[in-house]
């Protein structure tokens, strides 16, 4: 897809091959420590239980689960680990936790890097409509996306297509994918009734589903109000934040080098947006988390009709 950057001109294809190198090594390091992560703070989480400290690792819980979608993301890149069926099996593992269907996922958000922020054309896009206030903040919350997420289950079960730019195979492996997985949730289903067990509820889907508005923050704030216009460095967004965030989200605040150069990994972004920026010698359209926040609610209580485009899934 790097394409989209060939006028650019400022990274020599032997660069380019070089910051496109995968790694297994940097693969396990971040996936391992995102699960690791969730490992031990279920067991934080679980021993202090009724504790008000346990508020704390529920809030924790909740934003670890949610920014898993950050790692799908990459997955379906395949840019996490060199080897292809590591890329697969995680993506595979982290969707089912978060309620995803991969193939379905995958297959939207190649239409949206080919044609971002493209109204008719950005599989992320498509069907969406303007926001207002009520249905921009239902959306940033997660109860409409959650509707959205649980619906595509539903339809990807029952065989309903509603997804015209899929091809038939395209559609065929989302579906078997979800029926494979709704076998899943209703083993856990079974197996916590038989043993009148509340985990899945308290450790996984409470704090999965309260907590997803800190990733829905990095998913919203990504291309949300810029021009539905070809040009990445006009309809995408760099965002400025801190460490923890930036591991969180697994570097695609570094959003714009992304979509210029899908093909380098996550770990490798934060040299190449030096490298292309360095070298244009100007920074691209660049906000923080809460100035976007409070710049689109503004807009939104002033303006009743605004522009501002919905977006009917998580978007990378």
């Amino acid at each position: 897809m790097e394409h989209f950057a060939k006028d650019l001109q400022v990274i020599s294809p032997k660069r380019l091959r070089d910051l496109s190198q995968k790694s297994d090594k940097e693969g396990w390091v971040k996936t391992g420590s995102h699960i690791g992560a969730i490992i031990l703070n279920t067991a934080l989480l679980s021993h202090f239980w009724g504790h008000w400290l346990g508020i704390v690792f529920f809030v924790i819980q909740g934003v670890l689960l949610a920014c898993l979608y950050a790692g799908i993301h990459e997955f379906s890149h395949r840019t996490v680990f060199k080897t292809k069926e590591l890329n697969d099996f995680f993506g595979r593992l982290f969707s089912f936790t978060i309620l995803v269907c991969k193939s379905l996922d995958r297959s939207e958000h190649m239409e949206h890097h080919r044609y971002t922020q493209d109204l008719k054309k950005d599989a992320e896009l498509i069907g969406t409509k303007p926001f207002t206030l009520t249905t921009y903040l239902l959306y940033v919350l997660g109860p409409s996306y959650w509707f959205i997420r649980i619906r595509e289950l539903v339809y990807l079960t029952l065989g309903i297509n509603i997804w015209p730019y899929l091809s038939e195979k395209q559609y065929k492996d989302a579906q078997r994918e979800v029926r494979e997985n709704m076998v899943g949730y209703l083993i856990i289903l079974i197996v916590s009734v038989w043993f009148q067990s509340w985990a899945a509820i308290q450790f996984w889907l409470l704090p999965l589903f309260i907590m997803k508005w800190v990733h829905q923050l990095q998913n919203i704030t990504e291309h949300t109000g810029m021009p539905n216009e070809a040009g990445i460095l006009i309809n995408t967004r760099t965002i400025k934040t801190n460490a923890v965030m930036r591991w969180l989200m697994w570097n695609m605040q570094y959003h714009t080098a992304h979509h210029l150069y899908p093909s380098v990994p996550f770990f490798r972004l934060p040299a190449l947006h030096q490298e292309i920026f360095g070298t244009l010698e100007k920074e691209p359209p660049t906000i923080t988390y809460q100035a976007f926040q409070w710049h689109m609610i503004r807009k939104l209580i002033a303006d009743k009709s605004s522009r501002f485009c919905g977006r009917d899934v998580a978007t990378y």
